[in-house]
Order: structure tokens, then sequence, then C-alpha cells
């Protein structure tokens, strides 16, 4: 699922860095960068946003007020550089409140709230995870469709036109975009490089640049790393 995203905040410079981080993020879809309020609250209702990064101190109608305009089922992380705005940010129910400047780790674990709240299981909608679907899928290989199942599949290596599919049984090539696959896929696997989703179910162990399965060393992309860190950070103990 693509969560869509704005961003308001009158600096250029704080936008732009938001702008990079959003774009680190591949279940993010920015949909604009507003620097005026007033601008952002015509165009987000029409747009079915599902998440805004507000700036509290805008010229006009400040974040608080803009937050107070927003249709119910907005999520909004709160960006400012004045702590005091705290308290006021959580009771329009902000899902974060972020204090600039901000890290990106900061930034993940705000970003990783939403994705919780988005996780939240719709039965009207039928999804590779839904209660019947959740164990396996099917996949045509060949002239054949292959049931393939979620808990036997380690990772997933792309090569422009077709993956291969690394499976406790063996490898098994199919014509299909890694992009297609990634957005099909349960949440334990994750993309750590343009080429290779992983089964995090399957790490061994993991080193600065390398994810071991088994015997298979898998390259951990320099896209990918802080995401990829803050996931495992969020199952250590």
């Amino acid at each position: 699922m693509k969560i869509k995203c704005v961003i308001v905040d009158d600096e250029p410079n704080a936008a732009k860095l938001l702008e990079d981080y959003v774009s680190r993020i591949p279940f993010l879809e920015l949909c604009g960068v507003y620097f005026e309020s007033e601008k952002a609250v015509l165009n987000i209702g029409h747009n079915n946003i599902d998440l805004i990064f507000l700036d509290i101190n805008l010229p006009g109608l400040n974040g608080l007020e803009l937050a107070s305009m927003l249709p119910p089922n907005t999520k909004i992380i709160f960006t400012t550089a004045y702590s005091e705005y705290a308290v006021d940010s959580y009771e329009k129910n902000a899902v974060d409140y972020l204090l600039k400047p901000i890290s990106f780790n900061r930034f993940l674990s705000a970003i990783t709230k939403v994705k919780d709240q988005f996780a939240q299981p719709d039965a009207s909608v039928p999804t590779l995870q839904s209660e019947d679907q959740q164990d396996s899928f099917f996949i045509k290989i060949g002239y054949e469709t292959v049931k393939i199942n979620f808990r036997d599949l380690k990772y997933i290596e792309g090569s422009r036109e077709y993956v291969f599919l690394h499976t406790i049984q063996g490898k098994q090539m199919c014509y299909k975009r890694m992009k297609e696959l990634a957005e099909r896929l349960p949440e334990s696997f994750v993309r750590v490089h343009h080429s290779f989703i992983v089964n995090i179910n399957h790490i061994s162990k993991i080193d600065a640049l390398h994810i071991f399965i088994q015997e298979d060393k898998i390259p951990i992309g320099t896209t990918y790393k802080d995401i990829f860190a803050g996931i495992i950070k969020n199952r250590s103990i």
C-alpha cells in the first residue's frame, strides 16, 4: 500500500530535507509540497491525502489551525523548531511531533507509527495478507502456475525483466518486475537493495554491508540501509 503524503512548510530548506527523507521510504508517495497553508487546504481535501507533514509556525493560517480543517482520517506529523507546541499538537491527534532539525532516524520512527496505523486489518479489502491468503501466493513460472509458501521464500533477486525466487526448495525464475512483487508481499519481506528483497524470518546474521541467509550473502544498498536498520532495531531486544 502506498501512503499519499504532502509537506507543508514555509522554510524551503526544511521542506527539501523532508522531501529527501520521503523519497527514501518506498511506501510513501509525495503528492505535493506547499509553502502556504491556504494552498495546502485547497488541495489536500480533493486528493485523498493520507498523511501531512505540517509545520506549526506558518504565516497566515498556522499549522494547528490548518489541522482543525483536515478530514478526520488524515494523519498528521507536526514539524517545528519550537517544543512548546507539543501539548497542543497532540490535542489535534497528531501521530508524532518532530522537533527541527529532524534526523532521519527520528523521521523513520514517526513513519513507522503511521505505517502501523494503516496496517490495521480491513476485512472489506482483500490482500495477500488477509485471513485466507496469508500463507501463500500463486505465480506463473514458465508454462505453469506454481504455489509459493511465504514461509519457504527466503529472498527475491531481481534481474531486469525477471526475478529469481529463492526458496528452501530451490531457485525458480519468473518474468515479473521487482516493484510488482514488492507491493504484494507481507511485511516480513523488506527491500534491502535495488536487486534484492529478503524475508526477515530467514536472516541468520547481518554485518555492516551484508545480510546472510544461510550460505547466501546479500548486499545492503545505501538507499535502503537506514530503513532496514530501523526495521531490525524494532525487532531487537
